[in-house]
């Protein structure tokens, strides 16, 4: 097990591994493993990444790129436009996911057992208390037990087993060398025999299975077997589709080149499923392979983090520019997704990787991620340590608190504010148009009811003249 990482350190333009033995050409994809990948898929390579020509483009290059097109396409509008009409938005960020759901589950068993163990540990104190007492409680005597008859049959009785206790023990047979040498040879044999059974029954424990169509429920028990990680497992379902997807999982295994940087990875993708998941409120659409291939920095544009912090923020960019919803909360609210996720454990993250491998099989071009990356996700993940997992989970969610608008790059907080002058100065305008209205009518009013008294007042006057003529 290798220490824990240094998520404090800054971002470094990533070279890739051995370039120089490869022709210097650039490598992607999981663990660096491919090159000239897109070199056959010109026509379509647009609706793959967003790099124009990933076969040449080193990774040192990459996330100068991916800023540059953020740049361009972050629409200052559609921004403004989602903060002041955010109804929609808003019902979206009240969405309960199944991993909202999944968690609570989760807390209520985790306090169901506490009181359970604290029930077993009372009573079994109380029965060691009663044990103790019982044997430390002094034999009593009836007064009329004590006689001199009975003082004199204990004496005597101690001093025979006095007697008997003094006697050397009786010598033992000597063992000839041939004797020794059998019964040393079985003793050796029973403890070999022993021990193999041992450390058979070890490996089995701690062997994570990676796809066992017979085991399917206990696959992500890991190591540990702990009762945390049986509470996971009993919370976090995995459909019948997802257990068919793992039994045709391939049997790999990886020796990382930069575990950190896949570790970074694994999370920008489930950012990028949980943006889809909150806003697609559980249901997928023909849109979300897109989505989530446009979110994912590491999709999207093959980039390679050191920082946690780099990614973040990466991926809260991308949330606001490409996809139909760009709203600042909502981001949050997806923050907070990805670490819910996360704490759920490799059930869950698996679930999620599952999610987006069917959508991007089903999609004619997203389809290509999934041999670069999703596969091999999927199977890496279910060996993850629980230490380097939680780890990560640690350090998400303390980066995720200190992410602010100021971060992205884009001067968010002059938009929101010119957005609520705008909302104000046309309250204002509306409210004028509408007094204006109002005195206009009043004075239209008022004329009417000056002629409707000039004529009842004429024909008030003329019956009066015809009588004086009269």
């Amino acid at each position: 097990e290798i220490e824990d990482f240094n998520w404090e350190a800054e971002q470094t333009l990533a070279t890739e591994p051995s370039a120089s033995l490869l022709n210097n050409r650039p490598l992607y994809g999981f663990n660096f493993s491919f090159k000239d990948f897109f070199l056959p898929l010109q026509e379509d390579l647009t609706e793959i990444v967003d790099l124009p020509d990933p076969d040449n483009t080193p990774s040192s290059e990459r996330s100068r790129i991916r800023i540059e097109i953020e740049n361009k396409k972050f629409d200052e509008e559609h921004y403004m436009v989602d903060f002041a009409m955010d109804e929609e938005i808003q019902e979206i960020i009240k969405f309960t996911p199944v991993w909202v759901k999944e968690k609570r589950h989760l807390k209520k068993l985790k306090r169901k057992e506490e009181k359970e163990k604290e029930k077993e540990a009372k009573i079994e104190g109380e029965k060691e208390i009663e044990e103790s007492g019982k044997e430390i409680k002094p034999k009593t005597l009836e007064s009329d037990e004590v006689t001199s008859e009975s003082i004199t049959q204990k004496i005597s009785t101690l001093q025979i087993t006095s007697e008997n206790e003094t006697k050397s023990p009786a010598p033992q047979v000597p063992m000839s060398p041939a004797d020794f040498f059998n019964q040393h040879t079985k003793l050796t044999t029973e403890n070999n025999e022993n021990n193999h059974t041992q450390n058979t029954t070890g490996l089995s424990a701690s062997k994570v299975e990676i796809i066992s169509p017979n085991n399917i429920n206990t696959e992500l028990k890991g190591k540990s077997g702990k009762s945390e990680s049986r509470l996971e497992n009993e919370v976090v379902s995995l459909s019948e589709e997802d257990k068919e997807d793992m039994r045709r999982l391939p049997r790999k295994e990886y020796l990382l080149l930069n575990e950190k940087s896949t570790l970074l990875g694994l999370v920008d993708i489930i950012f990028a499923y949980c943006y889809n998941n909150r806003t697609t409120m559980g249901e997928n659409t023909v849109e979300s392979a897109w989505t989530i291939g446009k979110i994912s920095p590491t999709l999207s544009c093959l980039d390679v983090f050191e920082s946690l912090k780099v990614l973040l923020i990466a991926c809260v960019r991308r949330a606001l520019t490409f996809p139909l919803y760009r709203h600042w909360e909502l981001v949050q609210r997806v923050l907070e997704d990805t670490l819910i996720v996360l704490k759920l454990g490799k059930r869950a993250i698996l679930r999620g990787l599952l999610d987006v491998q069917r959508l991007f099989e089903k999609h004619d071009c997203k389809r290509y991620l999934n041999h670069l990356y999703l596969t091999d996700y999927c199977v890496w993940v279910q060996t993850l340590s629980k230490k380097k997992l939680k780890s990560v989970q640690k350090e998400v969610k303390r980066v995720a608190k200190k992410i602010r608008k100021e971060d992205v790059g884009w001067d968010l907080l002059k938009l929101e504010r010119l957005t609520q002058e705008g909302d104000s100065s046309e309250s204002e305008s509306s409210d004028s148009e509408s007094d204006s209205s109002g005195s206009e009518d009043s004075e239209n009013g008022g004329s009417e009811d000056g002629s409707s008294e000039e004529e009842s007042s004429d024909n008030e006057t003329t019956p009066n003249t015809g009588t004086e003529k009269k």
